[in-house]
C-alpha cells in the first residue's frame, strides 16, 4: 500500500496530466494552428490497356528495390496503402508484354482526390522474344534439359506467399534458374517445377522469362502472360507445355516463377529445394516484384526446363 502522504499526489499529478492534455489541443486552436490531419494514403484505382480499356490483371505495383505494393486482381483493380514514408517516392507499374509507367505517389493521391478514381492506362510493349514455328522435314533436334530435378522429398524448400501485402510485409517471392543450351537458336519446350506441398484449393503460378545483366536477371521478356492454376493442395511435380507459344532463345536466360493467387490457404505453398555447395550456376530469387533480384548460393530449387535445338 502507498502511504498516505503519497496517494494525493499521484492523485493531483494525474489531475494535471489530465487538464495537459485537454488544452494543448485548444491552445493550438485559439493560436490558429490547428493539429494537421494526416493525408489520405489509401489508392484505389485499376489498370487498363491503353488502347482497348480492357483491364489488366495481375499487374505488380510497387516501389522499385522495395518490398512494398501489391498487385491487381483478375478485373485489373487494385488498393494500396502508403505509408507517410513513401508519400515522396515513386510507384512502378509493370506486367508481361506492357511498357511499365512510373508515376509519383503525390500525383497519384491528387489524381485520385480530383477524379474520385484512378485509371493508370499501360501501352503494350515491342516484342522482345522471337515466336517461330519449329518446322523441319530432313532436320536433326536434339532435346536438352537445363535445371534442377531434384526429387519432391527433399527436407528443404521455399515458402511462397501471396503477392498481395501491406507496406510492412514482405510477401509475393519469386524464385528462378539460369537456363543456358548447348547451342543457340533453343525452342522452349517444357518448364517442369517441383511442390513439396501447397495447402490451397487454387495456387496460380505466372511463367516469367528475364534476360541476363552482370549474371543477374534484368527484363522480361515474354510478350504473353502464361500462368498455371495448381490442383487443390497438390504436392509433386507440374509439367508446362509451352510448345503453343513457339518461344525461340538466342541467349542465356532465366526462367522464373512468380506466386500470383492462393485461395482457402490452409498451409503456405512451397517450392521444393535441395541443399548444394557451391553450385555451377547459382539460383536467384527477390522477396517482391519490385525487388532486387539475389543469389542462392546453398540452395537449388526444383525448376527445369527442356530445350529444343538443332544438331
Amino acid at each position: 500500500m502507498f502511504p498516505d502522504i503519497i496517494m494525493p499526489r499521484l492523485l493531483i499529478f494525474f489531475c494535471c496530466c489530465l487538464i495537459l492534455c485537454c488544452y494543448v489541443p485548444a491552445l493550438s486552436a485559439i493560436n490558429g494552428r490547428a493539429p494537421v490531419a494526416s493525408p489520405d494514403r489509401l489508392l484505389r484505382g485499376s489498370l487498363l490497356d491503353a488502347q482497348s480499356g480492357k483491364p489488366l490483371p495481375y499487374v505488380s505495383i510497387g516501389f522499385a528495390g522495395l518490398p512494398a505494393g501489391t498487385m491487381t486482381d483478375s478485373r485489373g483493380a487494385f488498393t494500396l496503402l502508403v505509408s507517410e514514408a513513401y508519400l515522396d517516392r515513386t510507384l512502378r507499374f509493370s506486367v508481361v508484354g506492357y511498357q511499365a509507367r512510373e508515376i509519383p505517389v503525390r500525383q497519384l493521391l491528387q489524381e485520385q482526390a480530383q477524379k474520385n478514381k484512378l485509371e493508370i492506362r499501360l501501352e503494350v510493349k515491342p516484342k522482345a522474344l522471337a515466336e517461330v514455328q519449329v518446322k523441319g522435314k530432313n532436320k536433326r533436334f536434339v532435346t536438352q534439359v537445363v535445371g534442377s530435378q531434384i526429387g519432391k522429398l527433399t527436407p528443404f524448400h521455399h515458402v511462397f506467399e501471396n503477392y498481395t501485402y501491406a507496406t510492412d510485409v514482405v510477401r509475393g517471392p519469386e524464385l528462378g534458374v539460369k537456363i543456358q543450351a548447348r547451342k543457340y537458336p533453343a525452342y522452349l519446350q517444357q518448364v517442369h517445377f517441383c511442390l513439396s506441398g501447397t495447402g490451397a484449393d487454387i495456387t496460380r503460378v505466372r511463367l516469367k522469362l528475364y534476360s541476363l545483366q552482370n549474371n543477374l536477371p534484368h527484363q522480361e521478356m515474354l510478350q504473353k502472360i502464361i500462368q498455371v492454376d495448381v490442383p487443390p493442395k497438390y504436392t509433386g511435380w507440374i509439367e508446362t507445355d509451352l510448345r503453343p507459344y513457339h518461344l525461340m532463345l538466342e541467349q542465356d536466360v532465366v526462367v522464373a516463377l512468380e506466386w500470383l493467387r492462393d485461395e482457402n490457404e490452409t498451409e503456405k505453398s512451397w517450392l521444393a529445394s535441395g541443399l548444394v555447395f557451391s553450385p555451377k550456376n547459382p539460383d536467384y530469387y527477390k522477396a517482391a516484384n519490385q525487388n532486387q533480384w539475389k543469389m542462392l548460393y546453398r540452395e537449388s530449387v526444383g525448376l527445369y526446363v527442356t530445350l529444343l535445338y538443332q544438331k
